[in-house]
């Protein structure tokens, strides 16, 4: 109803990925992790292009990706 309490789906998408990135992390699943890395990385490259990421959303998953 109200544009203020819709979320971007494609952030929606990249914090999915990072939570699957953590688990696979935390139960020493290597392989999947670096798997769902890729994954990250693809997708908010393409989001980053068709101009779905503000600065601050570019910033906050730049940490996450240099931490991971």
């Amino acid at each position: 109803m109200f544009c203020f309490f819709k979320r971007n789906t494609g952030n929606q998408e990249l914090d999915i990925i990072v939570g699957k990135i953590r688990m696979n992390m935390e139960n020493n699943y290597k392989d999947a992790a670096q798997l769902n890395l890729k994954e990250l990385e693809e997708l908010y490259k393409e989001l980053q292009e068709k101009g779905k990421v503000n600065e601050k959303q570019a910033e906050h998953y730049n940490k996450i990706y240099n931490v991971l």
